[in-house]
């Protein structure tokens, strides 16, 4: 930065000879196309522009011959022009903005010889042929030819070259200055003056300019260097490369207005004309949005995002026209609008920089000195483009000014950042011997064992205290890694070698190699010391990374003693299961868990006898298997055995599977999955016993039912036998009290059997139902008791689920909100007992289950079934009229388990059409289900006998 400080200074000394030619005196300009250079003085203005109102021809290309003969002179002129306007603006003769023209002005007045003085032709975005030409000698002599001169586009080629040139011997009388021209590419017009002066003095000047322009570039090209360079060294210091790019982007600008381009292509050519006049038109809306990123960047928070974005956009719009007006030269560009809005947009960082000078934020103040500067320089330009007064155009010289201020703004900031780095690198180091010790102090006193591998599969210098008492040995240091922890392991030769191989593969490579292999390093292992004590080790492995470099210089690796936390873990996890048993056992009576216990294991007896008795069960045996386990899930579900109803779910999709055909059979997985449901069994019954302390009283006995039963058989035979009236009292206590034992009232077992209703009600959002009996005084036997228990949760289940109406839907049908479920127990004429289950539900659905039955090719076509017929197709195995499967219900397994069950105990199941009805709709139904008289007794019969 300090390097560009000389060369700003020199340009400065450039620039102030130039300052002094400055005049005070009036300037001679062109009235009605004449101009009279008898007042001006060359030793006071050695430079003078020919200004003023030149005679106008438009849309006139004369040939030189034409131009010899003098005709355009004598001809009158379409109107005079003040140099610097545009063609559209000559009113009312001319209204067009692109074309072609010839410009005259006569000099008269001119003291000295006229061969000592010569001319400075500049043109801008346009092309152009100027001649002198003595009108009493008819001399035509062509001074400057720049571009292609033509009537249309395709004939016009612009281009941006200054040329000085020699003016021939003029005599007292004057001499024409002719210049044609033709613009089709911008708005044409004379917008750089011509100027006259002595011909050594305009070469010498023009010399000199060139020289200065190429010192002003290397000043840019300097601030460019300088600002890369720090942006080079520090990578996050975005404002130092944005103001590197601003400084570019200038240089560019200055490069296209100096025409420094057409000084390589001497010949006409549209590349010398687009590329300048392309940057030209793009620097400053580009360069107002790099120094608004660089200002936001610099001051953060400071300027609006929003703001910064519309900046940004105006530039990319900016661009898109130029590229257009090349591709379509009649495209309007909309310079002078991006322009004001990004001086809007500018207006605003500089409020916001006035706020910061206030507050004092470093910065600031220069910042606001380069704006004062590129303003004051740019206003000048504009004044004197304006002719408001006569002075030097000095917008570079602010832009550099500019520049090198905010490049002192960037540098201060770097040495600030330097100067802090410094002072933190400093507090680093000590902040590391800090940190050393702590590590040391560390790997002393942690207990872990912390060792690194470095490349060689070797232990490295640095290890825990605490590595030697895992390990069981003082011998680490160099020893080889694996050999050290793994070859008392119980890992086997593959995974040894497979660390190997992992940690030969990413040492001393990139870090990604590591991770990719990563998941496949052992994490756990059993190692034996040399005292033969066995230890759970944990291992973690870390890649050390070299930042530079992003390779794996060594693997740190964490070994872990978790022996006696494993062993807490294995307690503290049966004992949360026990826990997890005991809040769902404690939740039903004892004596109803044994009775579920009891019912479940007659069940898996039948499946694992089913199941030993052949390779594969025939279909009949797997229905059954499949109906066991769905009756004691249905039952484990009810009482919210959450973790007995998993297991026997997953036992019992196995066996739907195997009957679905979707699975193949697996006898070994079919007895795995019983085995488990049986251990689950045999899991609850422990904590139950053990845990619950649930056992049978001192005061009571088992009795086989078998042996109850004979023995009720032996009283009745007694019973019709003349025995003592003594001995009759004793004989019907007994015979009572053997009926007590075998027989369970209706009551009780409606009692029970009707307390899941809540729950079910919960699971399945609706309304507790009301549960209603009306029985005669029965009592059922044991066997039977066990059957009708299974029975009525499935009935239950499935009433709750198909047939009782949520609450919404019993409201909208005018019902209770309750639903309502009846038992009638009745003595039916063939002496069996007829259990009669009604509710006031929606029914079945006889529809529905024609439907099914139609699609399981169970009703042919043109075939006619009673609606009652219809109706028992529930019974058959499979058979549901559930969308979907629930947590309740969807299997078809219900009603086929319960004709299954009854049946069994010498029973049967009825299905009863409440209503006559033709119509598949709809129909109130019962369930009755008959009891064999030897499984049930009443008891007024017991009574009488007694």
């Amino acid at each position: 930065m300090l390097t560009s400080f000389p060369i700003f200074l020199l340009s400065l000394w450039l620039l102030v000879p130039q300052f002094a030619a400055a005049r005070a005196q009036p300037i001679p300009e062109a009235k009605d196309g004449i101009i009279n250079l008898s007042s001006w003085n060359p030793a006071q203005v050695a430079k003078l522009p020919l200004g003023g109102a030149w005679n106008f021809y438009w849309q006139r290309l004369d040939s030189a011959d034409e131009l010899r003969t003098g005709t355009l002179l004598q001809a009158e002129p379409t109107s005079t022009i003040t140099i610097g306007k545009t063609w559209a603006e000559v009113k009312p003769s001319v209204t067009e903005a692109f074309g072609y023209v010839t410009y005259t002005i006569k000099i008269e007045g001119l003291t000295a010889p006229s061969d000592e003085y010569g001319l400075v032709f500049s043109q801008f975005m346009s092309s152009y042929r100027a001649y002198h030409f003595d009108p009493e000698t008819k001399t035509l002599t062509l001074l400057a030819s720049v571009g292609g001169i033509g009537k249309t586009a395709k004939e016009s080629i612009p281009q941006n070259l200054k040329k000085v040139v020699a003016l021939p011997a003029l005599k007292g009388t004057g001499s024409y200055i002719i210049v044609q021209t033709s613009s089709f590419f911008a708005p044409g017009g004379f917008a750089l003056v011509p100027e006259m002066g002595h011909l050594d003095f305009l070469r010498t000047s023009e010399e000199k300019t060139s020289w200065e322009a190429f010192w002003i570039l290397g000043m840019f090209c300097l601030l460019f260097i300088s600002n890369l360079s720090i942006y080079v060294l520090r990578r996050d210091d975005y404002p130092s490369l944005i103001m590197g790019l601003f400084a570019l982007m200038m240089g560019l600008r200055y490069f296209a207005t100096e025409a420094i381009l057409a000084r390589f292509y001497r010949e006409p050519n549209m590349l010398s004309f687009a590329i300048p006049y392309l940057i030209l038109t793009i620097a400053l809306p580009f360069g107002m949005s790099l120094y608004l990123s660089f200002f936001s960047l610099t001051f953060a928070g400071q300027y609006p995002r929003w703001a910064l974005r519309l900046s940004w956009g105006l530039s990319a719009v900016m661009l898109v026209s130029m590229l257009l007006f090349f591709a379509f030269p009649s495209t309007p560009v909309m310079f002078s609008q991006i322009m004001l809005g990004q001086m809007v947009l500018g207006s605003i960082m500089f409020y916001r920089l006035l706020r910061l000078v206030l507050k004092g934020q470093r910065g600031a103040s220069l910042s606001l000195i380069g704006i004062s500067l590129i303003v004051g320089a740019m206003t000048n330009d504009v004044l004197v483009w304006m002719r408001v007064y006569d002075f030097l155009y000095i917008g570079h010289y602010g832009m550099i000014a500019f520049i090198f201020t905010q490049s002192l703004v960037v540098g201060s900031n770097f040495a600030h950042a330097f100067q802090t780095a410094d002072r933190l690198s400093k507090h680093l180091q000590v902040e590391v011997e800090r940190q050393t010790r702590d590590v040391k102090t560390i790997l002393k006193n942690i207990h872990q064992g912390i060792f690194t591998v470095r490349p060689g599969l070797l232990v490295g210098d640095d290890y825990s205290s605490y590595l030697s008492e895992i390990l069981g040995t003082e011998s680490i240091q160099n020893r080889p890694a694996l050999e050290l922890v793994f070859s008392q392991s119980n890992l086997n030769n593959e995974q040894k070698s497979m660390i190997t191989s992992i940690l030969e593969s990413s040492l001393d490579e990139i870090e990604l190699n590591f991770e990719v292999n990563a998941d496949n390093l052992i994490r756990e292992f059993v190692y034996t010391d040399p005292k033969g004590q066995d230890k759970i080790l944990l291992v973690d492995w870390d890649p050390v990374v070299n930042e530079k470099t992003s390779s794996v210089e060594k693997i740190l690796v964490t070994l872990r003693d978790v022996t006696e936390l494993k062993v807490m873990e294995a307690k503290n996890k049966q004992h949360q299961r026990d826990m997890e048993l005991i809040s769902e056992i404690i939740e039903i009576p004892g004596d109803r868990f044994i009775q579920f216990l009891q019912s479940s294991r007659r069940f898996l007896a039948e499946n694992l006898r089913l199941l030993e008795k052949a390779d594969r069960p025939s279909d009949e045996a797997l229905k059954i298997i499949f109906i066991n386990y769905h009756t004691i899930k249905g039952a484990a579900r009810t009482y919210r055995f959450t973790r007995m109803t998993g297991i026997v779910h997953d036992a019992e999709h196995f066996v739907a599977s195997i009957q679905k055909g979707t699975e193949s059979w697996d006898g070994a997985r079919a007895k795995d999955d019983l085995q488990q449901v049986m251990d689950a069994f045999n899991e609850y019954e422990s904590v139950n016993r053990d845990k619950l302390k649930r056992v049978e009283s001192k005061n009571t006995v088992n009795l086989d039912l078998d042996t109850v039963r004979e023995n009720i058989k032996a009283l009745e035979t007694i019973g019709q036998l003349h025995l003592d009236e003594r001995l009759t009292p004793f004989v019907d206590r007994v015979r009572r009290t053997f009926f007590q034992l075998y027989y369970q009232d209706i009551e009780s077992l409606f009692a029970d059997i009707t307390r899941v209703l809540p729950q079910l009600a919960r699971d399945l959002h609706k309304p507790e139902p009301e549960a209603i009996l009306r029985s005669v005084p029965a009592g059922v036997s044991q066997e039977a008791v066990d059957v009708l228990h299974d029975v009525f949760i499935h009935v239950l289940r499935n009433t709750m689920d198909h047939g009782l109406e949520t609450a919404e839907e019993r409201t909208l049908k005018g019902k209770p909100l309750r639903g309502k479920i009846t038992f009638d127990v009745t003595l039916a004429q063939d002496g069996y007992l007829r259990i009669r289950i009604t509710d006031d539900g929606q029914g079945v659905r006889l529809d529905r289950i024609h439907d099914i039955a139609q699609g399981r090719g169970l009703i042919k076509a043109g075939q006619s079934f009673k609606p009652v017929e219809i109706a028992n197709f529930i019974f058959l195995p499979g058979f549901s009229t559930a969308k979907g499967l629930t947590e309740v219900s969807g299997r078809g397994v219900g009603m086929s388990a319960v004709r299954e069950y009854i049946e069994k105990v010498g029973g049967r199941v009825e299905l009863v059409l409440n209503a006559q009805t033709d119509v598949l709709q709809a129909v109130p139904f019962s369930l009755d289900i008959y009891l064999h008289p030897r499984q049930f007794t009443i008891f007024q019969e017991v009574q009488a006998v007694a």
